[in-house]
């Protein structure tokens, strides 16, 4: 092991640090994936898809060649650990990888208008005693397809 100096970024997340604080984010990340989709143009939109909102697999046309969604998923998945607002949204997009229609498409263009607007957020941390919570939920037959269950489950790192 080799000691490089202070951590600055790391696999995607950049680490600034200050005397009272430790700031995470994926803003070059974020910039990277938005230019591999060609989506570096866009215009940036406050709010992600709307949470409470089921998507269909029957929503729209299917996209013929799903490598481009697949990889974004990857990506968007990636991001929710900087970024658990989007946890929600990008769950629904991931539901539907194995065969997205142009809707999902849409709505996975809507998330990358969300980040882009939220470029510099991230997660602070301050020195001091940290407790470990952990949330488990489900809804029962709630996908609108198949009738299947789903559940999550959260884990967090709260200052006490």
């Amino acid at each position: 092991m080799k000691d490089l100096s202070r951590l600055t970024y790391f696999m995607g997340i950049e680490a600034i640090r200050n005397s009272s604080r430790l700031h995470l984010r994926q803003t070059r990340y974020i910039i990277d994936l938005l230019d591999n989709v060609q989506l570096i143009g866009i215009r940036s939109y406050r709010a992600p898809y709307v949470s409470g909102s089921k998507m269909s697999k029957f929503d729209g046309e299917i996209i013929l060649d799903p490598s481009k969604y697949r990889h974004m998923m990857g990506a968007l998945q990636y991001i929710t650990l900087i970024h658990p607002d989007t946890a929600y949204s990008v769950n629904q997009l991931c539901q539907h990888i194995q065969a997205p229609t142009f809707a999902h498409w849409t709505i996975a263009k809507c998330m990358l208008r969300c980040l882009k607007h939220t470029l510099d957020y991230g997660l602070f941390y301050k020195p001091g005693s940290f407790a470990i919570n952990a949330y488990y939920d489900s809804d029962w037959a709630v996908d609108p397809d198949d009738r299947r269950s789903t559940c999550g489950y959260s884990v967090l790192l709260d200052p006490i």
